[in-house]
């Protein structure tokens, strides 16, 4: 085996890339501050960032570390999963090839077995130790490993069979947006969103883009020629899956004319739906959100950025009260994303003539019980469901913002008087979604064993000094990087929600109306904040730090 499994440390990427070359100083600090608010890995952003492209770093650091650079499987070698499953591979870029040879057999100890790695994760071979069968290693790009793996979409002359491709491949990997971004006049940038994760694929030409474009548009009948000044939203559907597509004018470099950017979204993957134990609320949170099922009127309101679950919460509630109340629902969506079968309940969706406004006008003449709003966008979609709440019916709807008491400043911002809104609200709530660690391959960590800039909280200090004052360590759980059954490789088990929930009493009402400081009702009203129960999360092992970050800040 290489000489780099014996021991050796490989150079730092962003040092390999700066002596080759290729890298100045402040282009490597522009990337490590992005690092540090995210969870990519430095060689994801600097060839995100264009400064260098991946075949470039890996051949630099193919020559700096004396690993070969593969760029083609050999000939009489092919994929193997003999050893690792295929889900491992594509989960940390790495690749199988054994010699095919008609006289050795699997047990045969003279077979030739080469290692491929990614250099984004070259100390991978660590985890593989055990692979003592291994009888060389080789550096790819993740456009070679997952190509071999079968996973990559290749660009096609047939942009029809194309786009099925890829939504195939979105769906078999649990995506939930891929996002089409033009770059330069030559190339373009596709990624899949799978868990909150941004997943590379292989790039298309402008070209290919463009008929694809063209393609999409009339899947939702939009004319081929729109204004590329111009944002556009569209419908389409392919199979059982429902695409939200969204076109944003952007400038391109070397372009005199702007493209537009495409995310699709894909709506109805999810077609069960959970209750609230389900979806890992504890049983304080499940005990207080079905209490609002005995609610017979007010507002119940929900934020959280998006694709933080919000819509699953509200309908998992709706579920409840639609299958144990006596309770007629009408919906209003942009679009319809979970269908309910219950024959209590009647679902709309709005569109450029019926609008969030006049639906919810028109439902009041239905004598509905229950109206659910699937996003509350300006003043008078607001001054409407706070009507509805005023007039015996229970209002769930969805506000853009970053927490629970955000909300209300919110509404305030779109012209509601708070006294007029907190008059109707029963419930506030702030939602996002975590990835759990998986329980059998996670590992220990000492926090001190992060950068500094992870110990800079208030609640991690504190939980610091105690643990010093009593001379032991504040450990916290980080994500596996070895070979695990039971999560794939992947360090992480299932999606689950973590909420805040604050409950409007009168006296909480009361100090809502006097204070406007968000940090000053904090400490007044009694309630635990998305941070508080993110911090509970990490020590628990359930998340890591990183996530704790996300979900706190």
């Amino acid at each position: 085996m290489n000489d780099l499994t014996r021991g050796q440390c490989p150079a730092r990427l962003g040092e390999i890339l700066i002596n080759s070359g290729y890298l100045n100083e402040k282009q490597l600090n522009e990337a490590i501050l992005i690092q540090s608010k995210s969870q990519k890995l430095l060689g994801q952003i600097i060839t995100d960032l264009r400064y260098v492209n991946e075949d470039i770093i890996v051949e630099a650091v193919s020559k700096q570390l004396g690993i070969d650079y593969i760029k083609a499987i050999p000939d009489d070698f092919a994929v193997s999963f003999d050893f690792l499953s295929k889900e491992y591979c594509a989960v940390n870029n790495c690749l199988i090839l054994k010699k095919i040879s008609p006289f050795n057999t699997a047990s045969d100890s003279s077979q030739i077995i080469l290692l491929i790695v990614n250099m984004f994760n070259i100390n991978i071979y660590k985890d593989l130790s055990a692979l003592t069968d291994i009888t060389k290693i080789y550096i790819a790009t993740s456009e070679f490993i997952l190509k071999n793996l079968g996973y990559l979409v290749e660009e096609q002359t047939d942009p029809e069979k194309y786009l099925k491709n890829i939504i195939d491949m979105a769906v078999s990997k649990g995506a939930s947006d891929i996002h089409l971004n033009p770059i330069d006049r030559e190339t373009v940038f596709c990624h899949m969103v799978i868990n909150g994760n941004l997943e590379k694929l292989s790039p298309i030409s402008l070209t290919f883009f463009n008929q694809l474009k063209n393609i999409i548009k009339n899947k939702g009948g939009i004319t081929s020629n729109a204004n590329p000044k111009d944002t556009l939203s569209m419908m389409f559907e392919m199979g059982q899956i429902q695409i939200r597509t969204e076109f944003y004018p952007e400038r391109v470099k070397n372009l005199t004319e702007n493209q537009h950017k495409i995310t699709l979204r894909l709506l109805g993957l999810n077609k069960r739906l959970l209750n609230l134990t389900d979806l890992g609320f504890n049983n304080e949170t499940v005990e207080l959100l079905s209490k609002i099922m005995l609610y017979n009127s007010g507002l119940v309101l929900i934020s959280g950025p998006t694709s933080a679950g919000k819509s699953t919460t509200v309908f998992a509630i709706i579920k409840m009260i639609a299958e144990q109340m006596d309770r007629y629902i009408y919906t209003i969506e942009d679009p319809v994303e979970i269908n309910l079968s219950n024959s209590n309940v009647a679902q709309g969706e709005i569109n450029d003539v019926i609008t969030y406004e006049k639906s919810i006008k028109s439902i009041l003449r239905s004598a509905p019980n229950v109206i659910v709003i699937g996003e509350i966008r300006d003043k008078e979609v607001a001054k409407q469901a706070i009507i509805a709440a005023e007039t015996g019916h229970l209002v769930f709807a969805t506000v853009h913002a970053s927490s629970s008491l955000g909300i209300v400043r919110r509404l305030e911002n779109l012209g509601i008087e708070k006294n007029i809104l907190l008059d109707s609200v029963r419930i506030l709530m702030s939602q996002r979604l975590y990835n759990e660690l998986c329980h059998d391959c996670k590992e220990y960590k000492n926090i001190r064993d992060y950068p500094e800039r992870y110990i800079k909280d208030n609640l991690i200090m504190e939980a610091l000094r105690k643990s010093e004052a009593i001379n032991s360590d504040f450990k916290v759980y980080d994500k596996g990087h070895k070979q695990c059954k039971t999560c794939g490789g992947t360090g992480f088990v299932q999606r689950k929600a973590v909420i805040e929930v604050i409950d409007v009493t009168d006296d909480i009402r009361l100090s809502l109306l006097k204070e406007n400081s968000i940090f000053n009702i904090e400490r007044s009203i009694n309630y635990r904040t998305l941070k508080q129960r993110a911090y509970e999360l990490l020590i628990s092992g359930s998340i890591d730090i990183s996530q704790y970050y996300k979900i706190g800040y």
